[in-house]
Parts: structure tokens; sequence; C-alpha cells
């Protein structure tokens, strides 16, 4: 299980599941120019709750003006919705009724659920982090050699995690990013910061900077 790091006075946190996930925020909000966000990695889907506890009585928690909780849909995006709000309800905090929802307070509460699309009855989709970072790049040429190398493969192999199958095929046959994790393939552009489909967890983010900045220029 993971534990909190030493928590920055003033800092928005951004409560991520899994390394990857961090390295992957990370860079996104260095390429989106914030400043006053602190990104730490939760662990699993069931530590989410023993983490919200323990921040809740570290120095400096009294001078966090907001948190933002991204997690992945998997299979089953409403139970996972379901998840998240049981887990801020039971430590005491703010529940927003849905995903990229701001719910202002002290501190202040969003959570976003990735990859963040929804389908024609506005339901959001299952899947995770990789099914972002592909929907990034969704028009490159190289995808549909990628996707028939896979159905080949399938013929062969039940591929039990395809979403991580087919974002690491993708890295695997450019120059550039072969062998990456997502976090690395951030880090060296892999993925189109200023896709629409990145849109929302950018509103996210956007959200607890403006949250972290507001409460800067009050104590200033």
């Amino acid at each position: 299980m993971s534990k909190p790091e030493k928590l920055k006075p003033g800092m928005a946190q951004l409560l991520v599941e899994g390394t990857d996930a961090k390295k992957f925020c990370i860079w996104a909000y260095e390429a989106y120019k914030f400043k006053n966000i602190q990104v730490q990695d939760f662990g699993g889907i069931k530590d989410l709750d023993d983490f919200l506890d323990m921040i809740k009585v570290l120095p400096n928690y009294e001078k966090i003006p907001a948190i933002l909780i991204v997690r992945d849909a998997e299979k089953n995006p409403e139970g996972a919705i379901q998840s998240i709000q049981n887990s801020l309800l039971k430590n005491g905090f703010s529940v927003p009724s849905e995903p990229y929802s701001y719910l202002p307070g002290k501190p202040s509460i969003e959570f976003a659920l990735l990859p963040g699309n929804t389908n024609s009855a506005g339901k959001y989709c299952p899947g995770a982090l990789e099914d972002l970072c592909m929907l990034t790049v969704n028009t490159e040429p190289i995808l549909k050699h990628v996707d028939k190398f896979l159905e080949n493969i399938q013929r062969e192999v039940i591929l039990t995690h395809f979403h991580k199958s087919r974002l690491h095929s993708y890295l695997a046959v450019q120059n550039k990013f072969v062998g990456m994790k997502i976090g690395e393939a951030a880090k060296a552009g892999a993925w189109d910061w200023n896709h629409p489909e990145l849109s929302r967890l950018k509103k996210a983010m956007l959200d607890i900077e403006q949250a972290a900045s507001s409460a800067i220029e009050e104590t200033t």
C-alpha cells in the first residue's frame, strides 16, 4: 500500500492509481504549464480509502486547497464511480455526483475516470489510461497495421490485457519510443496533449490548479 508523501503547503493534490499514471500526470501538468499541483500515487483501487484517511492527519493538510482523484474505469465504469464516491464519503469529504464535476469546499473535490469518453447514451466507457493515450494518436496511419497485427495474434493467443498490448505494440514500432512505459513515452512526446480526448482531464487539472492559485492569492 502506498503512503502519502509530505504535503506541500498550498499545493492541490492529484491522487492517481499507480506509477504509470503518476508519471503520465506529472508530464501532463508540465505540458499544460500548471505550477501548483502535487501528484501522488495512492496505489491500487482498494487502497484509496486508507490513502485518504492518512492524508487527513498529515502536517499541512489544512493548507491543501483541492483534491482530484484519477482512476481507470476498468470494465465497470459505474462501479468505479461508486467506489470513489464511497471512499470520499467514508472519509468525510464532499462527494461529487459524477466524474469531472468540481465541488468547491475545504478542500474542493473532483474525480476523473479514464479514459473519460462516453457512449451514445452518455454513459462512461470502460477502459484505462492506456486507452486514453491511444485515443490521442487515433489518426496515426501506423495504427491500422498495429491493429491488423493484433487481430492476427488473437487467432493464436488470447490477449487478456488487450489495451496494454495495443499501446506497447504501437510504441514498439517507433524508434523514438520503443521499450518505453506510458510515463516515459509521455516525457518523450508520444501523446498529443492538445487532443480533444484529453480535454476533460485537462479541465479537471485546471480546476484544482485554479483553486490552488486562488488560495495562494488570498494569503499574499
